[in-house]
């Protein structure tokens, strides 16, 4: 009922893709079924190797996940903005999403937030540059 890092939140296993349902028990259906969604993720196009403290993934944590679930905060509304990938700093704040999963918080009956990375690959080409 409750996995993952400090036995709270939910982190994927990048080498097995797989589904998930996140349910509302207290919600159901006109057929009785909780109401609720569920998250495919067929294969990972890509997986993070860098170590942990190597300064991109010390910026950009949530790079390490594929899919992470978390209980629902106002103050945490993004793992990201635009300009993170440009200063080569720590992640800070809202940028988090270590600290979003290391809070102890249950996630059965509550607001939930899914976190879902969706990777893609730049290749570089002739035409690419300016």
């Amino acid at each position: 009922e409750a996995e993952g890092i400090g036995a709270s939140t939910f982190v994927a296993d990048p080498r097995r893709p797989g589904a998930w349902t996140i349910v509302d028990r207290a919600a159901a259906s006109p057929a009785g079924s909780p109401r609720g969604y569920a998250v495919t993720l067929g294969s990972f196009a890509t997986t993070q190797v860098l170590p942990d403290e190597h300064p991109f993934v010390r910026a950009m944590p949530f790079s390490k996940y594929h899919l992470a679930v978390t209980a629902h905060h106002d103050h945490e509304r993004r793992l990201t903005s635009p300009y993170v990938q440009y200063d080569g700093e720590e992640a800070s704040g809202a940028q988090d999403l270590d600290r979003f999963l290391s809070d102890g918080e249950s996630l059965l009956d509550a607001d939930l937030v899914a976190w879902i990375a969706v990777g893609r690959e730049h290749v570089v080409r002739e035409e690419g540059p300016p």
